[in-house]
């Protein structure tokens, strides 16, 4: 798996009380076990403007398990989020707690139409 450094653009790194405890010290790949990727997917049908029914559905990976996942971001030697691949091949930065789109697609056919909309979260376990 890649290691991207964290830089102050990607944002704040916000753990939960005692987690930073809990992965210091440990090598990557051990502090990658107390992470996990929940992606939730909607999909959206409409006609005149009106929703007529929305499906949704959520799974969770370990980070080496989930395709999207291009690699953990580290500060300090420690596991601050991870690099996500979006649907245009860019890689985009998702930290603790935080939601990041990473498959939008919208179809239109006149009066009606339907829209997919993937959403990944990092999740400290």
């Amino acid at each position: 798996m890649k290691i991207f450094d964290y830089r102050e653009d990607f944002g704040n790194v916000c753990f939960a009380d005692g987690f930073v405890q809990i992965i210091s010290g440990k090598p990557l790949e051990k502090q990658m076990e107390h992470f996990r990727i929940r992606i939730r997917s909607t999909i959206e049908k409409y006609s005149y403007g009106k929703l007529d029914s929305e499906r949704s559905w959520e799974k969770e990976y370990g980070l080496d398990e989930c395709d999207d996942v291009n690699g953990v971001i580290v500060k300090d030697g420690l596991i601050a989020g991870v690099m996500l691949k979006t649907q245009s091949g860019d890689n985009r930065a998702c930290l603790p707690e935080q939601s990041v789109t990473i498959y939008y697609a919208d179809e239109d056919d006149g009066p009606g139409g339907s829209s997919r909309n993937d959403v990944a979260k990092l999740l400290c376990v």
